[in-house]
């Protein structure tokens, strides 16, 4: 006789979600495919973006969330550094918000459960690069995993 091990792998909010940068209507499906990127910064699956970017999340119907997970891949060397700072506004039907080496870093931001139809993500970025870093002084990048809404 043996044991059955069960797995759930359930599919987050944003799956497919259509995903922007604010003030462009540049697709970023990498943000919402459900393919996860290694820590490599040559993996396809990552999307590159300025270090200051807001992004812009469209569900179809009101959905209610009450978390958001990104993943974002720190490698120094080649100017690329996780966000300082974090800062999610959801709303409904675009009514006023509410609210050193190769590492990926991980982000889970909760709050109380809210219904919207939109999210808007603030990513304020290092910039410059700190003094000590290679190439210090110098404008950083964003590289972004999937947006994770529960």
């Amino acid at each position: 006789m043996g044991y059955t091990a069960h797995m759930n792998f359930p599919i987050h909010k944003a799956a497919n979600a259509l995903a922007t940068v604010q003030d462009s209507t540049q697709l970023l499906t990498k943000l919402t495919d459900l393919e996860y990127a290694q820590p490599d910064n040559t993996d396809p699956r990552w999307q590159r973006l300025p270090s200051n970017t807001t992004l812009n999340l469209q569900f179809n119907r009101l959905t209610k969330i009450s978390e958001l997970q990104l993943t974002a891949l720190r490698y120094t060397i080649s100017s690329y550094y996780p966000p300082a700072e974090v800062e999610v506004l959801g709303s409904i039907k675009k009514a006023a918000a509410f609210i050193q080496g190769r590492n990926k870093i991980s982000y889970k931001i909760s709050f109380p459960p809210t219904n919207i139809t939109q999210l808007r993500i603030k990513l304020s970025g290092v910039d410059p690069i700190p003094a000590g870093h290679f190439a210090a002084g110098g404008k950083s990048w964003l590289l972004l995993d999937e947006l994770v809404i529960n």
